[in-house]
């Protein structure tokens, strides 16, 4: 597996770690309400586990047809991002921060 999708899993699996253990911090940074247990479990699961499954696999099975998929995953957060910032004028530092990281772990994590 070449090293740039290397460096790409392994800041999903770090990040996605962090949000899994403390998701009330995640929900902060990502400016997220989490309503009840209910609402912490939502956090683990949506911004930890799924995305640290993935990556996980894709680093297990050193399959870069998961990688792939979670590159293209990604790639579509910044571009949805993106039209979200056009479309409710939402362009703080913040979101653009956003579009930034999520499309730099797509490029990590799709150019071959």
């Amino acid at each position: 597996m070449p090293i740039n999708v290397w460096i790409g899993l392994l800041i999903v699996v770090l990040l996605r770690v962090v949000s899994s253990l403390f998701p009330l911090a995640n929900a902060k940074f990502v400016h997220i309400q989490a309503i009840g247990k209910t609402g912490i479990s939502e956090i683990r699961a949506t911004y930890g586990g799924i995305f640290l499954g993935m990556a996980l696999t894709a680093l297990i099975l050193q399959q870069l047809e998961v990688a792939f998929a979670l590159g293209i995953g990604f790639a579509s957060a910044a571009l949805i991002r993106a039209l979200s910032a056009l479309l409710e004028h939402a362009r703080a530092p913040y979101n653009l921060a956003g579009i930034g990281f999520e499309g730099l772990i797509a490029v990590l994590l799709l150019v071959r």
